[in-house]
């Protein structure tokens, strides 16, 4: 009798054993879609091919424009005087004299370029564009030339009639280049004169250009600094007796 009580009691032992891991395997259990869904989740986002990303951020830290725009500036220097006289490219240089004590006054064109690669251009021309006179010869009432102006060309005078007759006059000249010069290429036609610098020697001062002219007339004065199409700056030089 004992041994069948020996017995009951081992079997509900067990009986609550093998109850308990059901209940905790069905606690721990998850449905195959939930768990691929947390897989899912927690797994990190797909890489970007290493290639199109060093392509972008080259793009974006060293655009084409960069080097360029992270350039200073180039910084040209027009100095109060130079080697002739007061520079007439300094920008408080805007009135001229003719004449002193019966002698023409001789003036610098005086640029200091920066370093490294770079370029000026400078153009002196009158304020006043070029006319046109008649040279036909009349000769009533009294012998007489036309001498009428005109600011366009006519293929027939309209105050005479004459036929071809209009030439063509740049007076007044704005001045004259006095035959010194340092690392200017300078031409002159029709009144307007044109200083290209060209580094020819190396100056202990740097890129320096310098030359002599002389005023005869009120003139323009034009900057091509580094290659520019058009002026970066103008001003007016008004010349006085």
């Amino acid at each position: 009798m004992r041994i069948i009580n020996l017995c009951i009691i081992l079997l509900s032992v067990m009986t609550l054993g093998a109850m308990m891991s059901c209940t905790s395997a069905k606690e721990n259990t998850f449905p195959e879609e939930e768990v691929q869904d947390v897989i899912s989740s927690e797994e990190p986002e797909e890489n970007t091919d290493p290639e199109e990303t060093q392509d972008y951020v080259d793009e974006f830290v060293e655009p084409e424009e960069y080097e360029e725009y992270t350039k200073a500036p180039l910084v040209f220097t027009y100095d109060k005087t130079g080697k002739y006289g007061l520079n007439i490219l300094a920008e408080d240089f805007v009135e001229a004299k003719k004449m002193e004590q019966g002698r023409s006054i001789a003036y610098s064109v005086r640029v200091k370029l920066p370093d490294g690669t770079s370029s000026l251009k400078i153009v002196i021309k009158p304020t006043k564009p070029a006319y046109y006179f008649c040279t036909n010869y009349l000769f009533s009432p009294t012998p007489h030339r036309c001498d009428a102006k005109f600011n366009e060309w006519h293929e027939i005078c309209p105050k005479c009639g004459g036929v071809n007759t209009l030439q063509m006059d740049f007076n007044p000249h704005v001045g004259y280049y006095q035959g010194s010069d340092v690392n200017w290429l300078i031409s002159g036609a029709k009144g307007q004169f044109t200083f290209t610098y060209v580094d020819e020697i190396v100056h202990k001062d740097g890129n320096v250009a310098d030359a002599s002219v002389t005023f005869v007339g009120d003139c323009m004065i034009e900057y091509y600094e580094n290659g520019a199409t058009e002026p970066v700056k103008v001003k007016k030089v008004k010349v006085i007796d």
